[in-house]
C-alpha cells in the first residue's frame, strides 16, 4: 500500500498517513477461526482487498500512468509460490496500458504483495504465455523471496551509462526496510502456530539484513553508495495485535521525524546482532 503513494510524492502524503494510522485489525482481516487451520490461511483478506480498492482509484491509476510517460517506474514484487521465484510487476506500465482491467489487476497485485503465507491466502493472478495460453498463478508476499529488491544482480549500470551518457555517473541507492534489523527478545509459547510465527519473524529479519548487504555490494559495484532506513533500536513499543493502529501511529511519528531529519544509515550490518551502526544526514 505504501509504494503507489510514495511513488506519487508529497501530494499523496495524506493518503499514506491514513493507510498506516487509521485502520486496525477489523479493517484488514477477518479470522476464519478453526477453519483457518485446515484452509489456505488463518484469515480472510477481503477487508484488505476492499481497503486497497478504496485507495487505488481511477485517478491514482492515471497519475501513475502519467509518471510512466516521463520515464519513472513503479515496481512491486510478489512471489510465485509454485515456481518458488520472485516476480517483479511494472505497475506503472500496467497503469499506462490500454487494458480494461488495469485498475483491478493493480489491486490484485498489491493484495498478493501483502499476502503473508498462512496469515493471508495466496492470490490468483492471470498470466499469458507467448503462445497465448492463459492460466492462473498463485502469488504471495514478495518478502518470501526478498525483503527488499532493486535490480538483477548482473546488471551493469556503468556500462549502460557509458553508452547513454558517455561516462558513468555517481549514484546513491536509498532503501527503506520496513521492519527492525536487530533481534528482539520475546517469550514464545510452545505451540505450533506461535513457534511457526516466531520462526518466520526470525527468518525474515536475517533475510532482510542479507538483502541490504547484497544491495550494498550491487551499489558499490556500480560506483554508488547505499543509504538505508529501518525501525530504530530506540523504538521499543510493541503492538497489541497484528494491526494495532495505536502502535502504527507511534511508529509513523518516528518514521516521519527521522525522515524529515534525513537520518539515513550507512554500512549494512553483517548480521542483525550488529545492526544500528553509523548515521549520515
Amino acid at each position: 500500500m505504501a509504494a503507489p503513494f510514495a511513488f506519487l510524492g508529497s501530494k499523496y502524503d495524506r493518503q499514506l498517513e491514513q493507510i498506516y494510522t487509521e485502520y486496525g485489525d477489523k479493517d484488514i482481516l477477518r479470522s476464519r477461526g478453526i477453519l483457518g487451520v485446515l484452509g489456505p490461511s488463518l484469515n480472510d483478506n477481503t477487508p484488505l482487498r476492499n481497503l486497497i480498492a478504496r485507495y487505488i482509484t481511477d485517478d491514482v491509476v492515471e497519475a501513475i500512468a502519467s509518471e510512466y510517460q516521463i520515464g519513472r517506474r513503479l515496481l512491486v514484487q510478489t512471489t510465485n509460490i509454485a515456481a518458488q521465484r520472485p516476480v517483479v510487476w511494472d505497475i506503472s506500465a500496467i497503469c499506462a496500458s490500454p487494458r480494461m482491467d488495469r485498475r483491478d489487476l493493480v489491486v490484485q497485485i498489491l493484495l498478493a504483495s501483502a499476502a503473508i503465507p498462512a496469515v493471508f491466502p495466496p492470490v490468483r493472478l492471470p498470466v499469458q504465455t507467448a503462445s497465448g495460453k492463459v492460466y492462473d498463478e498463485l502469488h504471495v508476499d514478495g518478502g518470501v523471496s526478498a525483503q527488499v529488491f532493486f535490480a538483477p544482480p548482473n546488471i551493469d549500470f556503468a556500462n549502460f551509462e557509458r553508452i547513454a551518457f558517455g561516462r558513468p555517473r555517481v549514484r546513491n541507492l536509498y532503501v527503506i526496510r520496513n521492519g527492525r534489523l536487530r533481534p528482539v527478545y520475546a517469550a514464545t509459547i510452545e505451540q505450533t502456530l506461535p513457534l511457526a510465527q516466531r520462526a518466520i519473524e526470525t527468518l525474515t529479519r536475517y533475510q532482510g539484513v542479507a538483502d541490504l548487504s547484497r544491495l550494498e555490494s550491487l551499489a558499490t559495484k556500480g560506483k554508488g553508495k547505499l543509504f538505508f532506513a529501518s525501525i530504530p533500536n530506540s523504538f521499543v513499543s510493541k503492538p497489541r495485535s497484528s494491526f494495532d493502529n495505536i502502535y502504527m501511529r507511534s511508529l509513523f511519528a518516528i518514521g516521519y521525524k527521522d525522515g524529515y531529519a534525513r537520518q539515513w544509515q550507512i554500512g549494512a550490518p553483517a548480521t542483525p546482532i550488529l545492526a544500528g551502526g553509523a548515521l549520515e544526514k
